[in-house]
């Protein structure tokens, strides 16, 4: 895959304490972007006196290379499937893996149930296997969930390409 790379516009947290972090895909282009909850209250020891306690988002516009998101539905497993694992598997032994999971880290961080892959110079030949929380599993080729979709995955192969208010 890739990496972030550097902000594009000056993001100072330095004088701000943070409380939380969500990221997901706010404005449905296929890019993570990243919301940072910040406190009202300023450090107690700072010579800053930013305290506005407005979130800061942290917009992806993207980049090169292609992306895949995937959903999964659960029916007779966990609704939001948690638990649930895709794995893409690329020629040469590369594998990208995500889990469905209800948080992440420490405090208010959270993010969205939708898996994001991003596929960089990997190129966009590759095998998904699903894994549900019940431990079945399922495969996918690139021809079946390409490039650049958005899928919903019901229990146990039911693919459907997501679109925008569809939720």
């Amino acid at each position: 895959g890739g990496l972030f790379g550097p902000p594009t516009q000056p993001v100072d947290l330095s004088c701000r304490y943070t409380s939380g972090v969500a990221s997901g895909d706010y404005d449905n282009d296929g890019w993570v972007d990243i919301a940072v909850a910040v406190s009202s209250v300023p450090f107690p020891i700072s010579p800053c006196s930013i305290s506005t306690g407005a979130p800061v988002l942290l917009h992806n516009t993207g980049g090169t290379g292609h992306t895949l998101t995937v959903r999964l539905v659960g029916t007779t497993v966990n609704r939001d499937a948690i638990g649930g694992r895709v794995t893409l598997s690329f020629k040469g032994g590369v594998a990208l893996l995500r889990e469905v999971k209800s948080s992440r880290g420490m405090h208010n961080s959270m993010d969205s149930r939708w898996l994001h892959f991003g596929l960089g110079d990997l190129g966009c030949d590759y095998e998904v296997t699903l894994r549900w929380p019940d431990g079945t599993s399922v495969k996918f080729d690139s021809l079946q969930l390409p490039p650049g979709g958005r899928f919903d995955i019901g229990y146990p192969a039911k693919v459907s390409a997501w679109t925008p208010g569809q939720d």
